[in-house]
């Protein structure tokens, strides 16, 4: 005989986990931001994933830099402080973790080319943001091809990563949740491409997802970017009701409540 259970109390009898990407500050999205946080209010995750490019390390990236973009890292880094603080301060009890990603790998990048500055406490990423002050924990990825740290933190049955290539070891291409997801055998929930969408893949042995997070930065006019965010539950060890929070228009319509 099957126990139906009201789907308020099974989330109350989980794990509320709450996923948020690819701010890029000082690029972010103001609204979509201010948004996120005010759905975390009334949500109360028990754990919040920062998973990947919540600082954008623009000036010291490899790319050529457009003058009118170009900010000092120092405003980046007070910007991200400021951020992370009222983040604390609004998910008192909230396990938050911080994954690095290709962004923050910039800085690692930056100070292998300077060999002279390996060593400095004050250029690691965890003391630069003060993420221990804010009871923040940090998941490394390593830019070395050898490196252990591939920036994966697992949450119940589900793989949480921010998807680049090269120091996560996703599958990318268009569907690289869904082929990440595949290449794993496990659920996989990415950020990095900026899109939110979900993807499922059910073959001989298991029903796996793949779920790509969405961002919360600035989106330019012709990239198929999306804002948003994810949340689901793990219930003794199982992860469930997977749910896409699309940003639309600086507005997030759930059931109950409009967030703008």
């Amino acid at each position: 005989m099957y126990m139906a259970m009201d789907l308020e109390q099974m989330v109350k009898s989980g794990t509320k986990v709450m996923v948020l990407s690819d701010f890029h500050i000082p690029y972010q999205n103001n609204k979509a931001v201010q948004i996120a946080m005010d759905f975390a209010k009334d949500y109360k995750p028990d754990k919040i994933v920062l998973n990947g490019d919540m600082i954008d390390f623009y000036g010291i990236s490899d790319f050529d830099k457009c003058p009118d973009r170009r900010k000092n890292i120092a405003e980046e880094v007070e910007m991200t402080k400021e951020f992370l603080t009222n983040l604390r301060s609004i998910n008192k009890k909230s396990q938050i973790y911080f994954l690095e990603g290709n962004h923050e790998n910039r800085l690692q990048k930056y100070v292998w080319r300077h060999p002279e500055l390996h060593g400095l406490g004050a250029l690691d990423i965890n003391n630069m943001l003060q993420l221990d002050k804010n009871h923040i924990q940090i998941v490394r990825a390593s830019n070395d091809y050898w490196g252990k740290e591939a920036g994966h933190l697992e949450v119940g049955d589900t793989v949480i990563m921010h998807g680049d290539s090269r120091i996560n070891g996703c599958k990318g291409g268009a569907y690289a949740a869904k082929n990440t997801a595949i290449n794993i055998a496990k659920p996989v929930i990415m950020g990095h491409t900026h899109r939110l969408s979900e993807y499922n893949v059910t073959n001989r042995y298991n029903d796996l997802k793949g779920v790509e997070c969405g961002c919360l930065c600035q989106i330019p006019k012709l990239a198929n970017w999306q804002n948003g965010f994810v949340t689901f539950e793990t219930i003794k060890g199982k992860n469930h009701n997977y749910r896409l929070h699309r940003i639309e228009k600086n507005m997030l319509i759930e059931s109950k409540k409009i967030y703008k």
